[in-house]
């Protein structure tokens, strides 16, 4: 079967994620090498601390609670009288039943 043998051995080859000498010594870091020596002006202007004042005095409210709106009538409990000609459709009693 294949066998991993390269667990039981030091890797010779450094991780990238290590530091190496040369970043130590400082003969190339890329991460000042690109940089200006004099100050960056990218940076941004220190920002106020202190938020803005926020006014002391709320807004007036009414004390009293706005009227409540107007109840509809109630609808009338008792039904309609039956129309006395019963030959009118309920269902459109607009149109007369009688022939033309």
């Amino acid at each position: 079967m294949y066998r991993v043998e390269s667990l039981n051995f030091p890797n010779p080859v450094p991780s990238p994620h290590f530091p190496s000498s040369s970043h130590s010594s400082g003969l190339y870091n890329p991460c000042t090498s690109s940089l200006p020596l004099q100050p960056s002006p990218l940076t941004p202007p220190p920002t106020p601390l202190t938020p803005p004042p926020t006014p002391l005095t709320p807004s007036p409210r009414p004390l009293t609670p706005p009227p409540p709106p107007p109840t509809p009538p109630p609808p009338p409990l008792t039904p309609p009288p039956p129309s006395s000609d019963s030959s009118t459709p309920s269902s459109d009693p607009s149109t007369p039943s009688s022939p033309p």
